[in-house]
């Protein structure tokens, strides 16, 4: 698997979420477990296993393949800006998407 930071598998500190998990913790006044940096086969399973549960989850994917291995639901930022909502089947038929994609 390589992602942002883990070039080769190798975990990157700069790039590590773990320091978020306490704030968000606060934030939510509710605990959060820390999963992984990145999506991968036991992310996958955690995240299906919690939407199991119920519960709804919020991943910050910026590699479209991962994020619609997992989600619902898909809504991709550009610039701060959301060019695309909708099913993860539909994204890349949305031409802004693509172009974005390709820069």
């Amino acid at each position: 698997m390589t992602h942002l930071g883990r070039p080769d598998g190798q975990v990157d500190e700069a790039y590590r979420t773990r320091p978020l998990a306490e704030r968000l913790s606060d934030l939510m006044e509710r605990p959060v477990r820390h999963l992984d940096d990145s999506i991968g086969p036991a992310v996958e399973a955690a995240v299906r296993a919690i939407k199991a549960m119920g519960i709804s989850v919020l991943i910050a994917e910026s590699n479209l393949a991962n994020a619609t291995r997992v989600c619902d639901r898909l809504y991709a930022i550009d610039r701060g800006e959301i060019i695309f909502h909708g099913r993860p089947g539909e994204v890349f038929q949305n031409a802004e998407v693509i172009q974005t994609i390709r820069g």
